[in-house]
């Protein structure tokens, strides 16, 4: 039993650790006007991750980043995958750059976590029609 905890406890710092190092920006925001104040002021030159609730996608359509252009949130269930919310932020059309996101999380999630990477090193066929 000991020897089963001491793993575990390495195992969760050194996943910390790993973590701690990453380069990849973490956002955390409780409300919209936050949310787009962070995600328009991100550097879309590299990945990030950002941790929001979920109603955000209930109560508005899109983040407007001013020159940078405005942004789709959606969020649906797919019947592919019951009980699950895919939630996206679409760039604006023919963006060449700014973020592509999306996250998934289950039905019911008060908080959940977007991974952003930039537009321009996403695939062609990822774009939006």
């Amino acid at each position: 039993m000991k020897k089963t905890l001491f793993i575990i406890m390495l195992s969760t710092v050194a996943f910390g650790a790993v973590f701690a190092k990453s380069s990849t920006p973490v956002f955390k925001a409780q409300d919209y006007q936050t949310f787009s104040k962070q995600f328009c002021g991100a550097s879309s030159k590299q990945a990030a991750i950002f941790a929001l609730p979920s109603a955000i996608f209930t109560h508005h359509n899109n983040v407007d980043c001013g020159k940078l252009g405005v942004y789709s949130l959606r969020a649906n269930e797919l019947s592919s995958d019951p009980g699950h919310i895919i939630y996206n932020i679409d760039p604006p059309k023919h963006a060449k750059q700014g973020f592509d996101c999306d996250g998934k999380a289950d039905i019911g999630m008060k908080i959940i976590a977007i991974n952003c990477y930039p537009v321009n090193l996403i695939s062609a066929d990822h774009h939006r029609p």
